[in-house]
């Protein structure tokens, strides 16, 4: 050895290492110019250091505090029965991208004596406090939709139960359906994508109004119409239209859902998500859930 320097790696919490730099057989030795320079090298790396293991670290944090709201979102959104009363009946949810932090999207299906109430939204914000609000919601609909006689009375009666869980700028997107054991159906709609009807092999969006969401006052107005046999109607929260192509460009709600008119629920639901992905190149960056209902009375055949 003809130089050795030792140079303390020292980073805000002290010292996290050395870096050693040696001469030997060249016979070169270390000036004293040398010093200064790899000691402002070493504490730039030992920040760097820092950095990145406090990034591990908070990274990790953040990752278990997802999937523990993943889990728990998926733990009370339970799969609707496949038959209830005169609708078949599926549902699908999907977790977001890795990046991107678990939401509040909801749904559930209520059964009454002469119809099925079905209920899906989105709780504005993220993480396990949007999970919480979720599950709220969801017991205020599975009461208000068994005991009151008109889902506008039901969506009045989730807005005032849930304010005083939510802060100041919460909110719960939601659109909520009834559907007769005759066919006919009756919507209202609080600040969320409006819903599809499926009807002799097209898809289309229903003509709705717009209330205010559930948590700011919602006063809805009752949209009606009636079902033929095989009609459908689609669900879906805004991960669906929010959706963009790698180019920027906002999904084709349309063209995304075109396989809804046509095969069996289930199915149609899973080509629904496939092209969404296709459309989009990778996984949705946002949560989706969707929930469909087919009109398929027992004296309708299949």
């Amino acid at each position: 050895l003809s130089s050795v320097m030792l140079v303390p790696l020292v980073g805000r919490r002290g010292v996290i290492g050395v870096v050693t730099l040696i001469y030997a057989e060249s016979g070169r030795h270390y000036a004293h110019a040398d010093v200064a320079f790899v000691e402002d090298v070493a504490r730039r790396a030992a920040l760097a250091l820092e950095t990145a293991d406090r990034f591990r670290e908070q990274s990790g944090r953040l990752a278990e505090v997802t999937r523990v709201a993943d889990a728990a979102q998926r733990a009370i959104l339970a799969p609707p029965p496949s038959r209830m009363r005169s609708l078949r009946l599926a549902a699908r949810y999907v977790s977001a991208a890795a990046e991107a932090r678990v939401g509040g999207d909801l749904y559930e299906v209520v059964e009454r004596p002469d119809a099925v109430r079905l209920l899906i939204g989105d709780v504005r914000g993220k993480g396990l406090a949007a999970v919480r609000t979720a599950t709220i919601v969801l017991g205020e609909f599975r009461a208000a939709a068994a005991d009151l006689g008109d889902i506008g009375e039901v969506a009045e009666h989730i807005d005032r139960r849930i304010r005083h869980h939510l802060g100041e700028e919460d909110f719960v997107t939601a659109l909520i359906a009834e559907i007769d054991d005759d066919g006919r159906y009756s919507i209202v709609c609080c600040g969320h994508p409006p819903a599809l009807i499926v009807t002799e092999g097209r898809v289309a969006e229903l003509e709705l109004d717009h209330a205010l969401p559930l948590g700011l006052g919602t006063t809805p107005t009752v949209s009606e119409g009636k079902l033929s046999p095989g009609d459908r109607i689609l669900l879906y929260t805004d991960g669906v239209i929010e959706s963009r192509h790698p180019d920027g460009r906002f999904i084709d709600l349309m063209h995304v859902t075109e396989s809804m008119a046509r095969g069996d629920l289930n199915p149609g639901l899973d080509a629904v998500l496939a092209a969404l992905r296709r459309e989009i190149g990778s996984e949705p960056a946002d949560d989706i859930a969707l929930l469909a209902a087919e009109y398929r009375p027992k004296s309708g055949g299949r």
